[in-house]
């Protein structure tokens, strides 16, 4: 025990459920944390809890036994065995653990000294813990203990924990995320299409995701969480399906945390906030791929007409701009543009899906964008020529300064340029299936600008949504060659 305890750090407990009788020597256990101390006369009652917080318990000591065991020093490490007679099941997810016989508790040898103290206190306390789970459509129930701190499960074929039961061809890999956080004053629990690559990317699932409440049917986005609700069922795939899966949702029942500050490594703050995984890639590295996610920021830029290739280009800010958010959950004009704009896309296209391996993949690819942006310059192009809507954007941007501005506040002025665009674009394609779109910051020629670009039978192609927006030129999807004219932004850091 002493080797397991060189591990720990703090007040750490390491606890072992054992059989009653069993003399067996503490050699491994559970990580338990001191959560309070409180002061009861000549007595002390100590609340010890796992780092997640599920299970807890408090244990009365005199003072003589704190101080013996030096519980109330900082930095003491000790092992809790204890020794379990009774075990009892309230409900599904939910156990009450009572009637300890006795706690057998060991103080760790502090450094340079020889043996470690030792003591024996009876326990009569009851503790009860919950975590969260999932009550499978297939009668399983599938226990994910990593929400029960803040933090993140991924489901599906070959998600994080339980794809023995997700072996279904409907099923993508990484179908779906499930999302742990406290806000404030309370536990929530959210549920989102898709998960997060090794490289930052969103990538939706290829059935989508699905809440039934009741009778109430409600599409999960890849774009951002949903909050799931006691009593949910979670369908991967439209739960009509003659061969949907799916899990009822059961909220455990677990503490606020003890601690309002804690430390995490940056991949686990990136999947719990992937807009900012987003954000930082934008940045540094120039480029964003899958589905946006609800909160990015990005900066804005002065926008500049290039006389000679007749285009609009973005040029150097004079001062501080606005920084542009996407947010669609919060954003009623890009949300009702884009499920508007997808709802013509099957009724007058016929399409649902835009599938790369489709031999007509490209024809569909390019009926779709100039429908696309023929909805765009519909609703939002206006009378203004597009000198005057730059200067209209510039003057704006300066106006808020440094503040956020909704992507659709600028639809809604009729000022949009490469990056509302762009950001749109990306959207609607991912939306559509279109999982390797790419908004590129880069050059055209040698003026900064931002495009999407996808990869159509090896090739790489360029969507010219700004161009085709401002000056309605032949179609938003650019013939092979056009790309040799675009160059993406190589150079690491935020370049102004």
């Amino acid at each position: 025990s002493d080797e397991i305890l060189e591990n720990a750090a703090g007040n750490l407990f390491l606890m072992q459920i054992r059989p009653q009788g069993s003399e067996e020597p503490v050699t491994d256990g559970v990580a338990m944390e001191v959560t309070q101390v409180q002061a009861a006369g000549e007595q002390f009652i100590i609340t010890l809890a796992d780092p997640s917080r599920i299970y807890h318990q408090s244990f009365t000591f005199s003072r003589e036994a704190a101080n013996e065991l030096g519980l109330l020093q900082a930095g003491t490490r000790v092992v809790l065995a204890r020794i379990e007679t009774g075990t009892s099941e309230i409900e599904p997810g939910r156990q009450r653990i009572s009637t300890f016989d006795q706690a057998l508790i060991h103080q760790a040898a502090q450094p340079g000294a020889e043996g470690a103290a030792a003591t024996v206190l009876p326990t009569p306390t009851i503790f009860e813990g919950t975590y969260p789970h999932a009550q499978l459509s297939s009668g399983a129930r599938l226990a994910l203990s990593a929400l029960g701190t803040e933090g993140t499960v991924v489901l599906g074929r070959a998600g994080d924990t339980g794809s023995e039961h997700f072996a279904s061809g409907a099923i993508s890999g990484r179908h779906l995320t499930l999302r742990a956080h406290f806000d404030g004053n309370r536990w929530v629990y959210e549920v989102r299409d898709g998960a997060l690559t090794d490289t930052g990317a969103w990538i939706p699932s290829a059935n989508g995701t699905f809440v039934m409440r009741g009778q109430e049917r409600i599409p999960v986005r890849s774009g951002s969480f949903t909050e799931m609700q006691p009593g949910d069922m979670v369908s991967f795939g439209p739960p009509d399906h003659p061969n949907a899966i799916g899990f009822r949702w059961q909220a455990p029942d677990i503490p606020p945390p003890q601690q309002s500050r804690s430390t995490a490594d940056m991949g686990a703050f990136a999947r719990l906030h992937p807009e900012v995984l987003q954000q930082q890639r934008f940045f540094q590295q120039h480029f964003l791929e899958g589905q946006i996610s609800d909160g990015l920021e990005i900066p804005g830029r002065r926008t500049v007409y290039l006389e000679g290739a007749g285009r609009f280009v973005e040029g150097v800010a004079g001062g501080d701009r606005e920084r542009i958010l996407w947010d669609r959950a919060n954003d009623p004009v890009v949300d009702r543009f884009l499920r508007d704009t997808m709802a013509l896309v099957q009724t007058r296209l016929g399409i649902t899906r835009l599938d790369p391996t489709h031999p007509q993949y490209e024809r569909h690819l390019e009926q779709t964008l100039n429908l696309f942006n023929h909805e765009l310059r519909r609703q939002f192009r206006g009378d203004m020529s597009p000198r005057r809507a730059m200067a209209q954007l510039d003057a704006f941007a300066s106006e808020h300064a440094g503040q956020r501005v909704r992507v659709g506040d600028v639809l809604h002025l009729r000022i949009p340029f490469c990056r509302h665009l762009t950001l749109l674009t990306q959207a609607f394609l991912v939306d559509l299936g279109v999982r390797d779109v790419r908004m590129q910051r880069g050059y055209l020629g040698a003026e900064a600008h931002v495009y999407n670009e996808v990869t159509i039978g090896g090739q790489r192609r360029i969507i010219e949504i700004t161009d085709a927006f401002w000056n309605n030129r032949g179609s938003v999807l650019t013939q092979p060659g056009a790309e040799l004219v675009y160059t993406a932004e190589q150079r690491s850091g935020e370049i102004r």
